[in-house]
């Protein structure tokens, strides 16, 4: 059994982070909060949930009231889809494999994902809401960023399937750690530039058609 992993923001669907469209969508601004935290988590001074926390405290300081969790269903059923995610979804079910999501991102989002493109296998962070399905501050961190590829490597062996025999499609530097976990890495990028500090053994894709060739070898393999 061959497993193809994708993250979400900016590989299944066209934003490249829920949390920041989250902000978006409700007239916020995350540039500020994810310059500071970023930093800080990056640095080990602050964990994960610490970094959740104060990004959703923000987030209600600037709209100025409760967000409800159908509000943020409303707003991530706004989100497109690129249509090679469909194309690779296709791949996979007719060569007989499967697929799962890993992503940092917002768990609202991708659990939206995979019911429209059929994938059991899901993993990214959880947001809580209190008995009134109101937004609360925090969350159950099942993806953090810098930990990606422990949760890949734990993925992996749940489902009894080697390295050598799984893929991984990200688009940013938070999805190395998880390309060190994978027989076949693969960062979908259109920038034209060779990221630095990159596994060699990573295939960049160009754009959606390269993308779609690069699974549909390793599904042949």
């Amino acid at each position: 059994m061959r497993l193809v992993i994708l993250d979400l923001d900016g590989v299944i669907v066209k934003i490249k982070s829920s949390w920041e469209y989250m902000h978006s969508y409700f007239g916020s601004s995350q540039n500020e909060v994810y310059n500071i935290y970023s930093r800080l988590y990056s640095s080990g001074r602050i964990s994960y949930l610490e970094w959740m926390k104060a990004d959703i405290e923000h987030l209600l300081r600037s709209v100025g009231r409760p967000i409800y969790r159908r509000d943020l269903d409303d707003a991530f059923s706004r989100v497109e889809f690129y249509d090679h995610s469909f194309e690779i979804l296709d791949l996979v079910r007719r060569r007989g494999a499967r697929a799962a999501i890993v992503s940092g991102g917002v768990n609202l989002m991708a659990s939206r994902a995979a019911r429209e493109l059929g994938i059991r296998y899901v993993l990214s962070n959880i947001l809580i809401f209190d008995e009134d399905e109101r937004l609360q501050p925090g969350g159950i961190p099942q993806v953090e960023p810098l930990k990606k590829g422990y949760v890949v490597r734990k993925l992996l062996r749940s489902l009894g399937i080697e390295p050598s025999r799984a893929m991984f499609i990200g688009d940013s530097h938070w999805d190395y750690p998880a390309f060190h976990e994978v027989g076949s890495p693969v960062l979908f990028s259109d920038s034209g530039d060779d990221p630095e500090q990159l596994d060699p053994r990573v295939y960049i894709a160009r754009d959606p058609g390269d993308l779609v060739r690069a699974v549909s070898k390793f599904l042949s393999q």
